[in-house]
Parts: structure tokens; sequence; C-alpha cells
């Protein structure tokens, strides 16, 4: 959706990161597709853009569509209570398997 010069719409979710979903956006800035984040919990909503586009628009707390940003990215978000549980936390170690030795039994 459009806000001002930047076009943001949800990319994919990558899963949690501490008690928060972690989500890639797609933002279209001056005909070019830069990825930014957000990190969101029921409290906080934290957009992440790349350096290039803050250089030029200053930080997206202080750009004039931010509320607007904000609002739209919520009501396109997953529940968090319903999806929070279900997400891999990214920084979470696979367990390891152990080596499967049948032939020694």
């Amino acid at each position: 959706m459009r806000f001002g010069r930047l076009d943001i719409t949800f990319k994919d979710y990558l899963g949690r990161i501490g008690p928060g979903i972690t989500a890639a956006l797609s933002i279209l800035y001056k005909n070019e597709v830069y990825e930014g984040m957000c990190w969101y919990t029921e409290e906080h909503f934290i957009i992440e853009l790349p350096e290039e586009i803050e250089n030029e628009i200053g930080k997206i707390e202080e750009y004039e569509e931010y509320d607007k940003i904000i609002t739209y990215l919520k009501s396109m978000s997953a529940d968090y209570v319903e999806t929070a549980p279900k997400m891999k936390d990214l920084f979470e170690e696979e367990p390891k398997e152990e080596p499967n030795n049948a032939e020694d039994e």
C-alpha cells in the first residue's frame, strides 16, 4: 500500500525473535525494491527500513505517514496471540540428532 513516497507490503513471516514475531517487508521506493523488517508483540510494533531509505527520508518514526503505515501493517499482520506460539524461535538451536548406531545393539 502506498504511503507518500513508500509502497510497503508484508513479504513473509520469518519466525520469532524473543517474544515478538519478525516479518520481512517489501518496500518500493523511487522505483527500486528494498527489504525491510518489522517486529511486533501485542503491545509493540517496530519497523526497520534499509539505511538507503532512512538516509533520504529520515527515521521512519518521524515520517509523515508513520501512523498510517503502522495502522495498515497491524491490520495486515497475523494475530499475535494465535500465531506467536506456533512460530520457530530464530535464535533457538535445532536439537542435534544422535547418530543411529543400530548395528551396536
